[in-house]
């Protein structure tokens, strides 16, 4: 468990950046802007996170075939995957972009997206920007692959958490200094560019036999890694329709205040999500690993390991949200922006799931397998995102995440059952109480 706790000191710290930032950022966007200018910057980041197309899943795969490579003893191939991915996923965002920009030029993008009264230069401007900032983080995660690859996975973590603080506190500073949409959208850039050079500085050092060469690469080396690839691509997708698919429907029918409420309540409740994300991001490079050395017994006890703290943490978590998620919103935003248990619980229950189904799936996460749940997910979460646009007139907002609840817990029951085929066990036995009662105490032995 060595590198699972090395892992774990480096996602918690990135996870208290990734939340921490966003959470202080709130009250200090809604302190210099007001409710109606944040809810459209939060409707103008919805697009960049269509460049995940350009993703095409390759970061998660690209770890995981370079690890797999590197266990088995096959560095020329491990090479050849990496640096094909690299320049393919490049190529492709520049075609995507330049898409846009045309899309920027000839097609009314502002009146779909409902915010008519942004100014034309500054909506343009911001997006463009945006986008890049897209660019330098996609490139980043297929570097993660040389980090994981080569047992440093932590330095990663860390250096990531570094860009990340960076970038709350030039944003912060934009802000302060009276900047608008142009003068954030070129702090976050700024900031993302920095770590990502030091990421990439640092990797190159790493493993010698596996190093970054953007014409080295060819499509021979990447058509292998494009089936798990394309359902990996599925799940960016699917949380592309889960928030900026539910910012542009409620923005449409219920205007940009009903955007911040959802999205402030939304954040609140992910704490719970992002604290899974430590798990995964802990225990994902040593199931691939175990996977690759072909050590059933130990895939077994790591998967077990990651379901046991959600398992013990969930009840009181939804129950704490409910309860006293109003009062924690007010004194964060300092506002009164008309928050319901009901909308806290639903959004309680959602974070439950989503956090929950990223662990249940774990192991064909780690391994390139999960094209049948690829789909699971994908059908899902559209169909939350079409009964979402039906019932929002009549149901109200509480309903969003509702449905994408129930997506969630289907993922979950679905992703977990096919980890117990792969890993040769059943449910009832990974799942025995007896089972769970001594992991925990291993857990907590060596914690401490």
């Amino acid at each position: 468990m060595a590198g699972v706790r090395r892992n774990l000191i480096g996602s918690i710290y990135l996870t208290a950046a990734n939340v921490g930032g966003p959470l202080l950022l709130v009250p200090v966007f809604l302190h210099f802007w007001d409710t109606h200018t944040y809810g459209l910057w939060l409707v103008l980041f919805t697009i960049p996170a269509f460049f995940v197309f350009s993703d095409a899943g390759l970061a998660n795969t690209v770890g995981n075939a370079v690890t797999l490579a590197l266990e088995q003893g096959r560095p020329s191939l491990a090479k050849a995957s990496l640096n094909a991915a690299w320049k393919f996923q490049a190529i492709a965002w520049a075609v995507i972009f330049g898409l846009l920009v045309l899309a920027l030029a000839f097609f009314p993008i502002r009146t779909w997206l409902g915010i008519n009264e942004m100014p034309t230069a500054e909506f343009a401007t911001a997006t463009l920007l945006l986008c890049l900032y897209s660019l330098v983080s996609l490139q980043t995660g297929i570097i993660a692959a040389i980090y994981r690859a080569a047992r440093c996975y932590t330095k990663y973590l860390s250096l990531n958490a570094h860009a990340r603080v960076l970038e709350t506190v030039l944003v912060m500073a934009a802000l302060a200094a009276g900047g608008r949409m142009i003068t954030v959208a070129t702090a976050m850039l700024t900031a993302r560019v920095l770590g990502s050079f030091l990421i990439y500085k640092h990797g190159r050092s790493l493993l010698r036999e596996v190093r970054l060469a953007f014409f080295s690469g060819r499509w021979r080396d990447l058509a292998p890694l494009m089936p798990s690839g394309l359902a990996f691509l599925s799940f960016p997708v699917a949380n592309a329709l889960i928030n900026q698919g539910t910012v542009m429907i409620v923005n449409n029918l219920l205007g940009a205040p009903a955007v911040v409420l959802l999205s402030v309540c939304r954040q609140l409740a992910r704490v719970f999500q992002q604290g899974t994300g430590i798990i995964l991001m802990a225990f994902q490079p040593e199931i691939t690993s175990a996977y690759g050395a072909a050590n059933s017994k130990r895939i077994r006890e790591l998967q077990l390991a990651v379901l046991v703290l959600p398992l013990l943490v969930m009840v009181p978590f939804v129950a704490g949200t409910t309860l006293l998620g109003s009062s924690v919103i007010e004194w964060w935003t300092r506002k009164d922006l008309g928050v319901t248990w009901s909308l806290l619980l639903a959004c309680g229950l959602e974070a439950v799931a989503f956090g929950s189904g990223a662990l249940c799936s774990l192991i064909p996460w780690s391994t390139n397998c999960v094209r049948g749940l690829s789909i699971v997910y994908l059908t899902t979460n559209l169909v939350a995102l079409v009964l979402s646009a039906v019932l929002l007139p009549q149901a109200g907002i509480v309903v969003v995440p509702t449905a994408f609840c129930f997506a969630g817990f289907v993922y979950c029951y679905s992703g977990l059952r096919l980890g117990c085929i792969m890993g040769g066990f059943t449910f009832k036995s990974l799942l025995a109480p007896r089972e769970i009662a001594a992991i925990t105490v291993r857990c907590v032995t060596r914690a401490t």
